[in-house]
Parts: structure tokens; sequence; C-alpha cells
């Protein structure tokens, strides 16, 4: 799924640590609002392990992880 495949090990060490520039720039993929990045953030951090459920996890597969995450958080879905 677009250049993202080549940002995995990015967005992976910023959601991990819960903030970075490649986090953001997901986020802004995925239509967050700015006022509801930080909250992104915390949230992917701590679904990090459902959302990169492999070591070999694939652009698409990440994407879909992290938009059901987002689908069950009552701000993220809107």
């Amino acid at each position: 799924i677009f250049a993202m495949n080549g940002m995995l090990d990015n967005i992976a060490e910023d959601m991990a640590k819960g903030q970075g520039e490649a986090l953001d720039a997901y986020a802004v993929l995925l239509g967050v609002e700015a006022k509801d990045r930080a909250h992104f953030a915390q949230v992917t951090q701590q679904h990090f392990g459902e959302i990169f459920a492999s070591k070999d996890a694939t652009g698409e597969q990440v994407l879909s992880n992290t938009l059901a995450v987002m689908s069950r958080d009552g701000t993220l879905a809107r």
C-alpha cells in the first residue's frame, strides 16, 4: 500500500514510543484531525502488538489492523 511499505520500520519505531514524524505522517494519511493526533499516538502505542501482529507485517496488514483499532475507539472512530 503506497509508500507506506518503505516507511513501516519508521512507523513501527514511532508507534512503539508513542510519538514521531513517521507516526504523525501516518495519522495525517489516515485523516486523523490535528487535535486527535496525540490520542492516536497513545492508542496505537497501546495496541502496538495488535497493529504490528508479526515482525513481517505488510503495509496492508498494518493499515487494516490500525483501522480496526481506530474503529473501536470513541474518538478515532469518527
